[in-house]
């Protein structure tokens, strides 16, 4: 069992994952099987390797969800998912990347 401070560290983080998935609208149903109960199961390192679109050789923290019926894992990018909530952007309806460009644009 895990001393009382890892746990209540791990639980800590569990919890910014669950708020900023939640924040950012991540409530799509499980792409296997349609359930949409899920779990953090943990926070497993990416190791990139340099070649291709990657630069350089670096550490790609994330987050890894399991869906509570299935099994079925996904990964989040920690860089990504806990930073602060960007700007609202207009919804040009075609898609988040096209209205990132249309405002850069503007």
């Amino acid at each position: 069992m895990a001393p009382a401070a890892t746990a209540s560290i791990y639980d800590t983080i569990t919890n910014q994952i669950i708020a900023a998935l939640e924040r950012k609208g991540v409530d799509l149903p499980c792409p296997r099987c349609g359930h949409t109960a899920f779990d953090v199961v943990g926070e497993p390192d990416l190791l990139l390797k340099e070649g291709g679109w990657v630069t350089s050789s670096e550490v790609l923290p994330t987050a890894l969800i399991a869906c509570r019926w299935c099994g079925f894992l996904c990964r989040h990018a920690l860089r990504v998912l806990l930073e602060p909530p960007a700007p609202a952007v207009a919804d040009t309806g075609r898609g988040a990347d096209a209205a990132r460009v249309a405002q850069a644009e503007a």
